[in-house]
């Protein structure tokens, strides 16, 4: 269980627009589901790829497409006015990130421990509601502090992210949810892609780069 040498010379999904609607594919497909299983839990690691565009989610047991009703996320088969309904899609993102490899990960809402063999470290964050409103405000946070002079950090393969699930809060509907707080680090701020960029451009030593083993290596480099 080991991370690359390099985590961001590949980066993952970084053109995916198929939602993954089955919940068999969420814990244990195609990708590790990034998941909370209690207060206080964080998940950290740093962004290789998102979707390019926000995909429609799914019923986690039909896999059918959502739709908001009166507030209320809704499968297709129940809906009760498809006609106007069908113009309020629920909407997510998808983040991947690298994180250290843990070799587990949790089964549906009951979280259900899981063992992950071969454990990359990667992990999906499906991404809506609250850890979306988490992740803005940590965005926006971060575009403040480092002074980067637009309103919020942007979304890039490079950033760091720190989410930590907080206390769960009722919301409209009696319905209980999960609330977050994130951190967000820029790619140029964050010290494991900085690093590895430098060693991307470092010779085969990890010594000069224009060094080349030639008798022309006291030359000037070509520019």
């Amino acid at each position: 269980m080991t991370t690359p040498a390099n985590r961001f010379s590949a980066p993952a999904r970084v053109d995916q627009h198929a939602p993954r609607s089955a919940e068999e594919y969420l814990d244990g497909g195609a990708s590790v589901a990034a998941k909370w299983p209690k207060v206080g839990f964080e998940v950290v690691g740093d962004v290789i790829g998102f979707s390019p565009t926000a995909i429609q989610m799914t019923d986690m047991k039909t896999g059918e497409p959502q739709y908001w009703e009166n507030k209320v996320k809704t499968k297709e088969s129940e809906l009760r006015f498809p006609e106007t309904s069908k113009q309020n899609p629920c909407l997510q993102i998808t983040i991947d990130l690298q994180c250290e490899p843990t070799g587990v990960t949790w089964e549906s809402n009951r979280y259900i421990r899981k063992e992950v063999p071969d454990d990359d470290g990667v992990r999906t964050m499906y991404v809506s509601g609250q850890l979306a409103a988490a992740i803005r405000k940590a965005r926006q946070t971060a575009a403040q502090k480092y002074k980067l002079g637009v309103r919020n950090a942007p979304l890039e393969a490079g950033a760091r992210v720190r989410v930590v699930r907080t206390e769960d809060k009722k919301f409209q509907n009696d319905y209980f949810g999960f609330t977050f707080e994130a951190e967000w680090i820029p790619a140029a701020q964050n010290p494991n892609y900085t690093n590895a960029l430098m060693d991307s451009t470092e010779g085969p030593d990890g010594g000069d780069p224009w060094e080349t083993g030639s008798q022309a290596e006291s030359e000037e480099p070509p520019f």
